[in-house]
């Protein structure tokens, strides 16, 4: 059975689906992660998710798939349980493919598949999907071992404060130009179950205040953690504020339960996530399709 999301309701059923599926199917085979989840539903307040998620439940009530349309972008994600893969996502695809045609008409839509599925991306040709240009990494490091402080003469690593948060806004829009992110979204994303204030971090320095940011999410179960989004103002690249930002994040992710981190890249952003001891563990590929 499949319906439209209700409310924010079924966003902990669809958490409680993404730490399951990453329990049985591990960090590569393609799952969202919780942080994921969050930060996608409120990092704008333009997002109608009763209008564009659609899930599908067992007989329980228990959310074993769901199909997440992003009219802004004209793309898509599915996600389905890994008990329920190959039964849901023929389904699923012809739902959100009439979905965006209503949305979009005949604008180009694109989808992403990791490498490790191979009918996913098999179903996407079915259904007269093409491989894009674009690629997407899935980046892995150990937490297990001591992390090594980095030198911040000059600068404080720091969580967000209180007097932070206009500014806070600021830099994310000034590094992800155009962003619909505003105050009034970030303000409710901090409210958010999932958010934790310790793990929303800036570099700042005296008499130019941040110069760098990220955010981790933890997912307590699964012991992994994951950086979404992680941003340095572009004036202020290639000087250590952004290594320094991540390098306290997977301090505080390790000081919190997690052996694991995480962290989703393009290509030319590798050595810079390489350079904190992240490899890439999977990858992705954008499938596009004109209606």
């Amino acid at each position: 059975m499949s319906r439209f999301y209700q409310a924010h309701t079924d966003l902990p059923k669809i958490k409680q689906m993404l730490v399951d599926a990453r329990r049985i199917a591990g960090h590569a085979a393609g799952y969202m992660t919780i942080g994921d989840a969050v930060w996608r539903m409120f990092q704008n307040n333009q997002f109608r998710p009763e209008q564009h998620i659609r899930v599908w439940e067992n007989a329980s009530g228990d959310i074993v798939g769901f199909n997440w349309y992003s009219p802004r972008r004209n793309d898509f994600e599915i996600q389905v349980h890994p008990h329920w893969q190959g039964k849901l996502e023929a389904e699923m695809l012809d739902w959100v493919l009439a979905h965006a045609k209503a949305n979009a008409g005949d604008a180009m839509l694109a989808a992403s598949a990791p490498v490790c599925d191979a009918a996913w991306m098999k179903l996407l040709e079915s259904r007269h999907f093409a491989r894009g240009d674009e690629v997407m990494f899935c980046n892995r490091r150990d937490l297990t071992d001591p992390i090594a402080p980095i030198l911040t003469e000059g600068f404080e690593v720091r969580e967000v404060q209180p007097t932070d948060l206009e500014e806070r806004v600021a830099i994310h829009r000034d590094v992800w130009h155009p962003s619909k992110v505003t105050y009034d979204a970030y303000i409710n994303l901090r409210s958010q179950d999932g958010y934790d204030p310790e793990l929303d971090l800036v570099a700042v320095v005296p008499n130019t205040h941040i110069v760098a940011y990220a955010i981790a999410w933890l997912d307590t179960a699964n012991q992994v953690g994951e950086f979404e989004p992680v941003g340095t103002r572009p004036a202020f690249q290639r000087r250590g504020y952004g290594k320094a930002v991540l390098l306290e994040g997977l301090r505080r992710m390790q000081a919190k339960g997690a052996n694991t981190a995480l962290v989703y890249c393009l290509p030319h952003n590798l050595p810079f996530y390489a350079s904190v001891g992240f490899s890439p563990i999977s990858k992705w590929l954008t499938y596009e399709r004109c209606s």
